[in-house]
């Protein structure tokens, strides 16, 4: 061999061999590749469309490396076979469709790849899984069919989900009522809750977790604190978890009204509970409304209705010593006529009308003796200023007659402090 025949050689042995070391470099940064991919894989697929030939692979649960598990030369008639088996029932139907041959020869012409999210039966519990379909670019008789475990993810966000749906419920609920201060999701069973809506008053007073354990013991605990003391036994005395269910299931909702501090002070709340069914199983929902503005109205109007018993017993008592009274607006100067004998009626002055004083001077002037009317018509107008009504104010008349003959009457007006502007007058 010539030297020239041998350098040639030597040339092309170190490029075999660089070819060698950047095949196998590659074939390896290759096989990391694939590794790193099949993380998260729990079984991969290689499939022959026109023979059914299948190879399955697992993916080791600690190693994440994808070990060869069967073969197998029935893929299309073992998925519908199989479906049944390890496939939820509501998923079947979608899932029996996407291992059809015919359907993934079309889905995979329209798009490189197929996806399809179903659950999927382990150890005796469905679990989500999602299904990736893509074809091999140099031989496009197989497939590759890689499956995920992403149950968390999807419950995860189911969760986030259903608190978006539980939030516009809530604003719903709050716009029609506005009053509610907080509402909470409790399961019945584990007394796990948590809060999906609450307001900005109620967060900074109470501070407490968005979600958590033991509810019930929670807020008993929590009521030592921030009920009202005169309110803290009645309400530990009921709310308990065997109470309000018992409740719930003998009535459909439980209802409890007490006071709690707010912003430094006292309001009174109604706690309201009632069950619901979700997707989950039995949930409590618990909510706090302010009802602090209707028990101030109540208080009010319990308030009205004393006094106006008390004026009621006063003027039936008054009736009884003059021939007439009358209830006078003294802003607007109208007038009704509360009570008269039968010998003023005879006078026929209007019961009532919208300017008491007119009327009475025009009255003055036909049933008061001629000798004593400037007298009255000067007391029958209306006061300039509301300090004029702050005293009573009393005259007589020699002569009055009601029909005949003259005799003297005497008449009084004096301020009610039950209305800002109501003088009451009262006249013989």
């Amino acid at each position: 061999m010539s030297e020239k025949e041998h350098a040639q050689l030597l040339k092309k042995y170190e490029q075999l061999r660089e070819f060698c070391e950047k095949t196998h470099r590659n074939g390896v940064i290759y096989t990391h590749i694939a590794l790193a991919l099949a993380r998260g894989i729990t079984d991969l697929y290689y499939v022959n469309m026109e023979t059914d030939a299948l190879i399955e692979y697992h993916t080791d649960d600690e190693l994440g490396v994808l070990t060869e598990a069967r073969r197998g030369t029935d893929f299309f008639e073992g998925c519908e076979r199989d479906a049944k088996r390890y496939v939820h029932p509501e998923d079947q139907a979608a899932f029996v469709q996407a291992m059809d041959r015919s359907f993934l020869t079309h889905a995979l012409e329209r798009s490189k790849v197929y996806e399809l999210t179903y659950r999927r039966k382990r150890d005796g519990e469905f679990f989500y899984v999602r299904m990736r379909v893509s074809r091999v670019e140099d031989d496009r008789r197989y497939i590759v069919i890689a499956v995920s475990d992403i149950d968390e993810l999807m419950r995860k966000r189911q969760a986030e989900q259903r608190m978006l749906e539980e939030r516009a419920i809530y604003a719903r609920l709050h716009a029609l009522t506005g009053n509610y201060l907080c509402v909470y999701v409790v399961d019945p069973e584990t007394e796990r809750y948590r809060e999906f809506s609450a307001t900005d008053n109620y967060e900074q007073s109470f501070a407490q977790a968005k979600e958590g354990e033991g509810f019930f013991e929670k807020v008993r605990r929590e009521a030592r604190f921030f009920n009202h003391p005169q309110d803290i036994e009645p309400f530990l005395s009921v709310f308990t978890r065997e109470k309000v269910l018992a409740e719930v299931k003998r009535s459909g909702l439980f209802t409890l009204t007490y006071r709690v501090m707010m912003d430094n002070s006292y309001i009174h709340v109604i706690l309201k509970a009632a069950m619901v069914e979700e997707k989950e199983g039995p949930r409590l929902i618990v909510g706090l409304i302010d009802i602090e503005a209707e028990y101030q109205q109540k208080e009010t109007e319990k308030e009205i209705a004393r006094q106006r018993e008390i004026f009621n017993q006063i003027t039936a008592s008054l009736a009884e010593q003059y021939d007439t009274l009358y209830y006078i607006d003294i802003e607007t100067s109208t007038y009704r006529e509360i009570s008269s004998t039968d010998a003023y009626k005879k006078l026929n002055v209007p019961a009532t009308g919208n300017d008491f004083f007119a009327e009475s001077r025009r009255s003055i002037r036909k049933y008061v003796h001629p000798e004593d009317q400037e007298k009255a018509v000067r007391l029958h107008y209306k006061p300039r200023t509301a300090s004029t009504s702050s005293c009573a104010s009393r005259t007589s008349t020699r002569r009055f007659r009601p029909g005949s003959p003259w005799r003297r009457a005497r008449r009084r007006a004096s301020p009610i402090p039950r209305l800002r502007s109501g003088w009451r007058p009262i006249s013989t």
